[in-house]
Order: structure tokens, then C-alpha cells, then sequence
């Protein structure tokens, strides 16, 4: 299909539609565009690749698809660029490299950019005729971008423009600059900032590609000698350059994180079946639970963009995750490999040596990492990402502070009808919320009690945890408000097992972390029966679910305790949440509870085994670090029994050891990936706005 038949039909279907159409286009395919699928190592050898594989996408329709009419495109928003770019990767297309600028740069030029210039430009760009560079930071203005010195005076209808530019993005095969420069005083500082499109190759433009440390040579220093920009050139307002670079900035750790997850699960796919070392297996575990975190924030980031165009300083997070994500994952696959990739005898080995070497950048470009801590503390640190959860978590709230207690709210709120029905999303959702509710409030409830018999069966409950003693003799850990059941499921070596709650006889001895919330009992397993596979493994999930859910309730009052407490508290005459090291630790205990809200949202879509899993891992690893964080900003009011913050942090311990202790998970889900070569997402294409069911992969996965 040619653009010009694209052109003649309906604007586009739902992302959806429009990948497995696009799939079924690049299948068909295959054997012509094979030579676009070619590694290179070479950085010119990958942007000629690239650049014909964007004349070909743009010659059939689909380079335009996501992008509006009036620079060439087809319609549709950027949940449609989303599923092309996911399906190029998953086709064995290489990164997006310089063509990545399309969703750094495009959409600020299209929001800003003067229409005539952009209805020139831009369609050169979605061609891939031309590419373009970024030009923010100076010598002397890095991180610090307000205070860049690079000059454009205005000259009767043009601008003339002096300055010095560096780490420009790309600029070695670039066109076009978009740059940032100064039009008022120094002192106006970001008040005094417009945003200019600056054609490097115009006379006075001078440019030295820059060589990274991996080999790469995609940055570059550029000099401006009198250069001549017309005023048709200007990005948005005169003095209003600050505006349109927070806009592109937040695109930029918005879309890409989407772009890039994609990528980084092929490769962790790729050198899995290698790993062998129990304790890498480990960390293949902890990647897999990195990767699915970050696609759930980066697909509620697209879902944002697509409604609003504007993802915010929340942006800041995904960066902060991606990064993270990335250097793990690539530390992970430097331990696996025989050499380290310290030499890499093949192109594939090559480029993992490259790619590794540029995880260690990733917490510089864009912002570095203190400046996204910084931004998520001033910004966002009285708040939270919303989900479609908040709007019951009132209720479940007040069922917890119930004057004849928070059983007695579950009742009114009719919590055993709704667990009965958990094909519906909004039960989910409500469930969620009550097991949130719990974390917060510190209440010991029957929900979970209540939850599991609702697939067990009535009166039937299940061992959280279990430890065989020898012969026929189990112990066996089960909810306190379950202790009432009439048979305890456990496994044991012959599979899933049940006995009679008369054949436990229950421990007053054993000392818990946190208390009134488990019970111990020895189990005799001489007269159990066998107990269906299919029906545990079910009951395991939502277990595992409502659990992660109730530790990021626990999360969330630690976290709010710490922020309220260093906005009161004095230290050296200054409040303490005005000391950068007390900001940045309460940044990344907030970016660590905003990976555990997406995934227990996540999880909450499908109820399937996997994603649940994926939530209780993370939930126990974030329950352990922002408790550490949180301990540290309180100090030792903190570490005392008159303090809540010990009631949360032991829960979140205590949840971390029933159901798959984060550790044992880990193991597990790494095992699972080393035998399988599959890399869970989680959020499919499928799942995307616009389409009316997810797939039965999405809900197998």
C-alpha cells in the first residue's frame, strides 16, 4: 500500500488495528527489507540504514501514521507511533538512533513552530530527507540550562546569532538545530530564553563531531559566528524559549522511555539463555520486573500524551526507572559473559560493548540525575501519579476507621460480594483499594481471608508460607483471620495438598515482626488430599496481588510521614527538606513507590499469574527500600514503637515474607526467562486506547 491509497481512505483505525496491520505489512515483506534489518557497527552505516528504512516506512504510509495533516501526516495520535515503533522492534528493526528526535524535537516544533516553516520542514524530516539535532547545552551551561550565554540579537526581520553550543545530540548528520539561546539579560535567566530552528549549514556554523567514550560520535561541539536565522525561524514567544524547552525536555524522558523498552527486552531475551550463576539468574529476574515496571509507567506516560500532549515533570520519573532499568540489565549481561565484553570478537558482541558503556551516561543526558531528583521533589513530592484506583480508595479508608472496626466497614462496603466478582475492572480496582486502605491504616483485616476462600471455596484457606520439618510434619504460616477455616492448602513434594484444620496444632510461641497479622501451626500431612493445581494457582495470584497492593498503601503513609516530617522539623536554622541529600532521598523513595503504583495497576487488568508475581517481586523490594529511605529522613523518631513508621515498614517486611519472599521470586521469574526466552511486558499493544479487549496474550502474559 502505497501513501497515496493511505490518503484516499478513512483516517486511522485504533493503534490496535493498525499495528497488526503494519505486522502483517512488515511480514509480508520480510525478504525485501531483510538489508534493513542488517547490524552495523558503525555509527554512518547505521544512520544510511536508518535513513532508507524511514524513506521506505514513509513511501508505504506508516512513517506519517500518528502525526497531524499539516505537516504531512495521517492523523491519529502518538498511542499510533507507539505500536509502529513496537512492532519495528519486535520485527528485528534496529533502534530508532538519530530518527529517535522525531519524538523529542516534532512535537514541540509542531505545538510552537511557526506553521508555514514547520509545513516545509517537517515532512523533510518524516521522509527522513533530513534529520535534526538538539543544541541546549553550553560549556558553562549544562544541567544548569538558564544559564546559557549563547546570543541571538534581533536584526529588522532576522536574528543574528553568536554563542557556543556543546553535547549537541546528533548534529553530525543534522540538518537543522533546534537551539535555545538568549534574547534577554543574563539576569532574566530562564525568563530570558527563546527557542530558535537554526539551519546548520548556514554560513558562520562551524561543527566538530565528538567522540564518546563507547565510540559513538552522535554529539558534537558547534560554534555560531554571526549566523543568520530568519524570523520565521522562531519556536513559540520571543523570551518564551524556557516554555518550549520543558515541553521537549518532557517528551524526551516521556515517549523515548516507551521506545526504548521495547529494546532493552530483546536484549535481556537475547543474553538470558546464557546466564547460569544462581545469583545472575537472580538479577535476570530483577531485570525482567525492571522492564515490566517501566512499561507500565512509560504506557500510562503515551496514554497522557495522547490526551493531553503534556506528560510533566512526572516525566522525570520514567527517566529515573529507565536509567536504572538499562544500567542494571546491561551490569547484569557484563557478569553473564565469559569476557565481560571487555572484547567483542562479533558485530552483535560490538554493539552490546557499546551499549554498555552507554549505560553509563544515561544519568547524565537529559537532565542528570540529581536535576530529575531535584525536579521530582519541587514538583511532585505532595502528590502521586493518579490511577483509576484513587477514586475508591476514600471509601476504603473510612470502611478502615469503621467505630465497630474495619471488618465491620469491609461488610457495609460489601466486600465479599465484590471479590466475587472479580471479572469486572472497577471490583478490581475497589479491591485494590481496600488492601491499599489496609497498608495505610495499619488495620489487620479478613479481606484477605475473605479474597482467597473466594476461590478456594468456602471455609477453605491457604498456607502463606511453609517450612517441611521432616516426615510427614509441616509449618505452616496462615492469615490470622483465617485461623477459623476448615482446611489449610499447602504445597508439599507431592504437589498441592489439603488437610483438615484439626490436624494443625497452632504455635503460641512463635514471635512476629508484625503482630496479630500471621499465625504459626504445625500441619500433620498424613491424611491430606490432593488439592487442585489450577484453583491455587488462581487463589496464589490474587494473593500475591492484593498483597502488593497492600504494601504500596504502607509505601505511600511511610512516604507521606517522611515528607510531612521534613517540611516541620529544623535542623541548622532551615527545615530539613530544604537539604538537598534529604530531597534526593525522598525523590527516589517516590520513584520507587510510582514503579509499584503502575505495576500493581498493572496486575490489577488481568489478575493473570505472571503480572501479579511481577507486582509482589517489586512490592517487596520497594517495601524494603522506602522504609529504609523514609527511616533515614525521620531519624530516630522513626525507630521507636511511639512512631507509625515502624507499624508500616514491618508490614511491608512481614508481606514481603509470605507468598514468595521478592528473593525467591526473583530466582524464579529469572529461571522462567532462562528456560523460556520470553520477556513478560505485561501492557500490550492490544491494551492501547482504542481498542475494546486486550489480547489473549496480554491476559496470558
Amino acid at each position: 500500500m502505497t501513501q497515496n491509497e493511505f490518503s484516499s481512505v478513512a483516517p486511522p483505525a485504533s493503534p490496535a488495528d493498525e499495528a497488526s496491520t503494519f505486522r502483517s505489512w512488515l511480514e509480508d515483506r520480510r525478504d525485501d527489507l531483510a538489508e534493513l534489518r542488517v547490524l552495523h557497527v558503525e555509527a554512518d552505516d547505521r544512520v544510511d540504514l536508518l535513513r532508507r528504512l524511514q524513506k521506505t516506512l514513509h513511501e508505504a504510509g506508516w512513517a506519517t501514521l500518528g502525526w497531524p495533516e499539516s505537516v504531512g501526516g495521517r492523523g491519529g495520535n502518538i498511542l499510533h507511533r507507539a505500536a509502529i515503533y513496537e512492532e519495528l522492534a519486535l520485527a528485528g528493526y534496529p533502534p530508532r538512533f538519530v530518527y529517535e528526535h522525531l519524538e523529542v524535537l516534532l512535537p514541540s516544533l509542531v505545538k510552537y513552530g511557526h506553521p508555514d516553516l514547520m509545513a516545509e520542514l517537517l515532512p523533510r524530516m518524516l521522509r527522513g530527507d533530513e534529520t535534526w539535532s538538539q543544541g541546549f547545552s553550553e560549556p558553562g551551561a549544562g544541567s544548569d540550562l538558564a544559564s546559557l550565554r549563547t546570543r541571538a540579537t534581533r536584526d529588522g526581520d532576522h536574528w543574528v546569532l553568536n554563542g557556543h553550543k556543546i553535547w549537541t545530540s546528533w548534529s553530525k548528520w543534522a540538518k537543522w538545530c533546534l537551539l535555545i539561546a538568549r534574547t534577554g539579560t543574563p539576569e532574566s535567566r530562564h525568563r530570558g530564553l527563546t527557542m530558535f530552528v537554526v539551519d546548520l549549514e548556514a554560513p558562520g556554523v562551524t561543527l566538530t563531531p565528538i567522540n564518546q567514550s563507547n565510540g559513538s560520535p552522535e554529539l558534537a561541539e558547534i560554534f555560531f559566528e554571526n549566523v543568520t536565522v530568519p524570523a520565521n525561524a522562531l519556536v513559540g514567544e520571543v523570551d518564551g524559549g524556557w516554555e518550549v524547552a520543558m515541553y521537549l525536555l518532557s517528551c524526551e524522558r516521556g515517549s523515548y522511555a516507551w521506545q526504548r523498552n521495547t529494546y532493552i527486552a530483546q536484549r535481556l531475551a537475547e543474553f538470558a539463555p546464557k546466564v547460569v550463576e544462581p545469583s545472575d539468574i537472580e538479577r535476570l529476574g530483577n531485570s525482567v520486573a525492571d522492564v515490566f515496571a517501566m512499561r507500565s509507567r512509560s504506557w500510562s506516560t503515551m496514554v497522557e500524551l495522547a490526551a493531553d500532549g503534556r506528560p510533566g515533570p512526572q516525566s522525570a520519573v520514567n527517566k529515573a526507572m529507565l536509567g536504572d532499568a538499562e544500567q542494571y540489565l546491561f551490569e547484569t549481561a557484563d557478569r553473564a559473559h565469559p569476557s565481560g565484553y571487555m572484547w567483542a570478537p562479533t558485530a552483535r558482541e560490538e554493539v552490546m560493548q557499546e551499549e554498555l558503556i552507554f549505560t553509563h551516561a544515561i544519568p547524565i543526558w537529559g537532565g542528570t540525575r540529581q536535576i530529575q531528583n531535584i525536579t521530582i521533589f519541587r514538583q511532585l513530592i505532595s502528590g502521586q501519579n493518579s490511577t483509576p484506583t484513587d477514586e475508591y480508595l476514600d471509601a476504603a479508608l473510612a470502611a478502615m476507621t469503621d467505630p465497630a472496626g474495619a471488618n465491620s466497614g469491609l461488610e457495609t462496603l460489601g466486600f465479599a460480594d465484590v471479590v466475587a466478582d472479580l471479572d469486572d475492572l472497577d471490583n478490581r480496582r475497589a479491591v485494590s483499594a481496600v488492601f491499599q486502605a489496609a497498608g495505610r491504616s495499619g488495620e489487620h483485616t479478613s479481606a484477605l481471608a475473605t479474597l482467597l476462600s473466594s476461590v478456594l471455596g468456602e471455609g477453605v484457606t491457604l498456607a502463606l508460607a511453609t517450612e517441611n520439618l521432616g516426615g510427614q510434619s509441616t509449618r505452616v504460616i496462615v492469615d490470622a483471620a483465617a485461623t477459623g477455616a476448615s482446611t489449610i492448602v499447602l504445597d508439599s513434594a507431592d504437589g498441592w495438598i489439603a488437610v483438615d484444620a484439626e490436624a494443625v496444632s497452632w504455635l503460641d510461641d512463635v514471635q512476629f515482626l508484625s503482630k496479630d497479622r500471621l499465625v504459626a501451626g504445625v500441619a500433620d500431612t498424613s491424611a491430606a488430599i490432593s488439592f487442585d493445581a489450577e484453583t491455587v494457582e488462581r487463589a496464589t495470584a490474587l494473593g500475591r496481588w492484593a498483597l502488593a497492593c497492600e504494601t504500596l498503601g504502607a509505601v505511600d503513609a511511610m512516604f507521606e510521614a517522611a515528607a510531612q516530617h521534613t517540611a516541620d522539623r529544623e535542623q541548622f536554622g532551615a527545615p530539613l527538606n530544604s537539604f538537598q541529600a534529604v530531597q534526593f532521598m525522598l525523590a527516589e523513595a517516590h520513584i520507587a513507590r510510582t514503579s509499584l503504583r503502575e505495576v500493581c495497576d498493572t496486575a490489577s487488568r488481568t489478575l493473570a499469574p505472571v503480572p501479579t508475581t511481577l507486582a509482589k517481586l517489586i512490592a517487596g523490594r520497594v517495601g524494603r527500600r522506602v522504609g529504609k529511605e523514609t527511616l533515614q529522613a525521620l531519624g530516630a523518631i522513626g525507630f521507636t514503637e511511639e512512631h507509625p513508621h515502624h507499624g508500616w515498614y514491618h508490614r511491608a517486611l512481614t508481606i514481603d515474607a509470605v507468598l514468595g519472599r521478592s528473593v525467591e521470586l526473583a530466582r524464579h521469574v529469572g529461571a522462567d526467562l532462562v528456560r523460556t526466552g520470553v520477556v513478560p511486558v505485561g501492557v500490550e499493544i492490544a491494551d492501547l486506547p482504542g481498542h475494546q479487549a486486550a489480547s489473549s496474550a496480554a491476559r496470558s502474559r
